[in-house]
């Protein structure tokens, strides 16, 4: 009797220990799984830590932090080759920039002589567009490193997107009619106010501008509605029903669409600085098909 007592008093207490063992075992992972999150921030440089005298953990935990180690090694090295590819890139933009003005020049000098035949003339405007094109690559590019640098500064004020909107159309109305365009302006009566950054939302629609116009005919829309706590302004334009493009990637970097950015410089890059400088300013950026009409929105928090 005695003996089946002390048994199940063993027992009971073999278990206590296993349970708090485990618990404890438990509580560890826990603390483990927290400090392998905040692992995810590139800055933070602590090594998992364990309290626990158990060798099967602390050969686990070993691994787990010789794998950080490695993993932040990756992220700084991929950090750091990032931004010697983008001073590389505004380094040659701006190397660029002082030969490409020189050959403008002269075509433009050449341009002024009288005695040159109407098909040297051809091939000189031919020349002369393909260097106003060049000239805007590299004016982009070197904008674009610049913009995805951190050192960027983002100076948020509340603006009356009403107002803002229609003096940015008034002030491009000299390039509307060069274009021959009659454009549909559709602007509130009432004001809506927005947090942006006045220069920066200024560029952003200056590339939704100059895209539209590049690729509109005739017309093109510029609006700006209020629907659900938010603004929205957007910018269409009717495209040719064989222009095959994702509307998906219009904003990636790189994207070209087929024939439908013909000769619109680098594809994507205008309208990614866009994404860029919009995420920024916490606004939404989202494009559209519809039948054959293309249409870019930018979506604001109303205040």
């Amino acid at each position: 009797m005695w003996i089946c007592f002390i048994v199940i008093a063993i027992l009971i207490c073999i278990l206590i220990v296993m349970t708090t063992r485990l618990q404890t075992i438990k509580n560890q992972l826990k603390k483990t799984g927290k400090e392998l999150e905040q692992t995810k921030d590139l800055d933070y440089n602590k090594m998992v830590s364990i309290s626990l005298v158990d060798k099967d953990l602390i050969e686990l935990t070993k691994q787990i932090n010789d794998n950080l180690d490695y993993q932040k090694k990756m992220k700084w090295k991929a950090q750091e080759s990032e931004n010697q590819l983008r001073q590389s890139i505004s380094d040659i933009a701006h190397d660029l920039r002082t030969p490409i003005a020189v050959v403008k020049g002269n075509l433009q000098m050449m341009g002024k002589e009288t005695d040159i035949s109407s098909k040297s003339r051809e091939y000189l405007e031919i020349c002369s567009e393909k260097t106003d094109l060049l000239q805007r690559m590299v004016d982009e590019f070197f904008e674009l490193s610049y913009m995805e640098s951190e050192e960027t500064e983002v100076n948020m004020e509340k603006l009356d997107l009403t107002e803002f909107l229609a003096s940015f159309v008034i002030s491009h109305e000299p390039v509307i009619k060069l274009k021959g365009m009659e454009p549909e302006i559709i602007l509130p009566k009432k004001s809506i106010f927005v947090m942006a950054d006045r220069n920066l939302l200024t560029r952003m629609l200056e590339n939704l501008f100059n895209n539209v116009v590049k690729h509109a005919s005739e017309t093109f829309t510029i609006a700006l509605t209020e629907e659900e706590h938010q603004a929205r302004v957007f910018f269409s334009n009717p495209v040719l029903a064989e222009m095959q493009f994702d509307v998906e990637h219009l904003f990636d970097r790189t994207y070209r669409g087929n024939k439908a950015r013909t000769g619109g410089g680098p594809g994507g890059l205008g309208l990614f600085i866009v994404r860029l400088l919009a995420q920024k300013q916490n606004i939404n950026t989202s494009a559209k098909r519809e039948q054959n009409t293309l249409s870019i929105m930018l979506d604001f928090p109303i205040l």
